[in-house]
Order: C-alpha cells, then structure tokens, then sequence
C-alpha cells in the first residue's frame, strides 16, 4: 500500500480549493449564457470583434471547465495537495482551448480582410453588446480578484492557473470593449468601418502570439519524459544525509512533466516512529533536492507488505 505525506496544512488548503470550487462553478455558469449571448450578437450584428468575443468566451469555458474538474478533485482528495494526475486534466484543456483559440482566430483574420475590401457598418444592436461586455469585464476582474486572494492563503499550480485565466480575460475584455465603443461610437463616419478589422487582425494576432507558450507548456505536460543521468545523480547526492531515518529503503522514482521534476522516494519506517518525525524529514529532504534541483516536488511513498 502506498501512502503519501505531505508537509502542507491540510485543513487550511481543503477550505481554500472548497472556496475556489465555489469561484470557478460560479464563473463557468456565468460563462455558458454569455457565449450563446456572443454567438447570437456575433450572427446579428456582423461585428467582427463579437466573433471575437464567441471564440474567447468559448475558449475560456474549456479552461474553466478543466479547472472546475481539478478543483473539485483536488476538494475531495484527502491529502489536499495538487495532484500529478490532474495536471494531465488542466494540461488537455489548455492545449484543447489554445488549439480552438487558434483556429476561431485565423478565420477571424480572413474574414477582417474581407470587411476591408467590402466595409460593414456597426450595427444599432451593438449598444446592447457594450453592456454586456462591461458585465463581463467585471466578472473577469472578479474572477482573478479572487483567485490571487485565494493564491495568498494556499500556493497552487491550479490556483494560479485560475489568476493567469482571469488575468487575460480581462486584457482582453478591456481591449475589446474599447474598440467596440470606438466602432459604435463613431458609427455615422464612413471610414470607421476600416477601423474594426483592422483592430481585430492585430488583437488577434497579439492574442495568438501570446497563446504559443500555453500550448507549448500543456503539449511538455502532457508528454512525460524520463530524468537524464544528471538529475538522478543530483537526488542520489542527497540520500546518504537521511539514509539512517529508514529502516527500509525500496528505490527513488523520478519523472519529469513540463518543467517540474517529481520525486518519489519509497522507503520504509519503524511501526512506532510519530508522523511529525516522517514529515520533518520530508522536509529536510526537501529542502536538500531543491537546492540541488530548484521548483521539483517531492513526497515519500511509504511501502508496506
């Protein structure tokens, strides 16, 4: 039986992914009316950035829905702690959301090039999408608002996923929001009908530029590899400090994901040695490996017979 220790508060981390459960459920409810919203505006007006919109809202609604499901796991795990396996979920998501965001966006670019050669004015309707956008400007403020408050009581690879999501649904609900005023606004000018696509193939490209790193770091997740000679080295170099707490010692397994190293070290303790001896030398170890291997994560795996 295997049986992971952590040195984390268990309690404290429980109520802050109950609390970020409680966020994300609100924020992908929020998510699923305003993308019929934009799809309906985006069909009636012709406007090119409430194309945009649908394809963002639909994006963010992959990457809130992976988020939701690793935070509820992680809620109902006993142990309280970010789990391997999860960062699998969140990764698939976000190479999932980055791949749809990449495709909506290139036919957003073809069809501004159409707009230029054939202009389409703003239509009257668009006064109703401006409010809806101040809407879910604030929702997104709110969102990452919460999510770095959050941040601050328990450090999480998902939490801070939750910060970067709200971080860039706001950038983008306030760039968009302006060029919609900008296109509404001055709707009676005639060469306003440029100004639209022109605005949308730069906000699109600077969107999907910035989208590459995502998608690189989900593909390195999602692709497991094996550490080099080097770094197992590195960990073998910090044993024979805490090789005498043991009194058995089955192997080290090590993995790496994206750039995060995992450690596993299976070993074996004396029936009545206390949990807070085991968790003070996890923390020991821990901080030994990590001037060795800086940002790897490391538990032991207590084997029994």
């Amino acid at each position: 039986m295997d049986v992971n220790l952590y040195t984390t508060d268990e309690q404290q981390r429980q109520k802050v992914f109950k609390k970020q459960t409680k966020v994300v459920l609100f924020h992908f409810i929020i998510e699923i009316p305003y993308v019929i919203f934009a799809i309906i505006m985006a069909i009636m007006s012709r406007s090119l950035i409430m194309m945009m919109e649908s394809v963002h809202t639909l994006v963010t609604l992959i990457h809130t829905g992976s988020l939701l499901i690793t935070s509820k796991k992680l809620q109902q795990n006993s142990l309280f702690r970010y789990d391997y396996g999860m960062g699998k979920i969140e990764a698939f998501g976000a190479f999932l959301a980055g791949i749809f965001l990449y495709l909506g966006f290139t036919l957003i670019i073809g069809t501004s090039v159409m707009h230029i050669i054939h202009p389409v004015q703003a239509h009257e309707i668009l006064g109703l999408a401006i409010i809806m956008k101040v809407v879910a400007l604030l929702v997104s403020g709110k969102f990452y608002y919460y999510h770095k408050k959050l941040q601050k009581q328990a450090g999480s690879k998902v939490l801070s996923s939750g910060i970067a999501l709200g971080k860039v649904g706001f950038l983008f609900e306030s760039i968009s929001l302006g060029i919609l005023v900008i296109f509404y606004g001055l709707r009676t000018i005639e060469w306003i009908a440029y100004f639209e696509p022109v605005a949308c193939i730069l906000l699109a490209l600077l969107l999907m530029l910035k989208e590459r790193k995502p998608i690189k770091d989900a593909i390195d997740d999602l692709l497991d590899r094996t550490t080099d000679e080097d770094t197992q080295r590195k960990v073998l170099k910090c044993i024979p400090s805490i090789f005498n707490e043991f009194e058995e010692f089955w192997g080290i397994r090590t993995r790496q994901s994206g750039e995060i190293i995992y450690i596993d070290l299976l070993v074996g303790f004396s029936p009545d040695k206390p949990y807070a001896e085991i968790e003070s030398l996890l923390g020991e170890f821990t901080k030994l490996v990590s001037k060795e291997l800086p940002g790897s994560k490391v538990s032991i795996v207590l084997q029994k017979d």
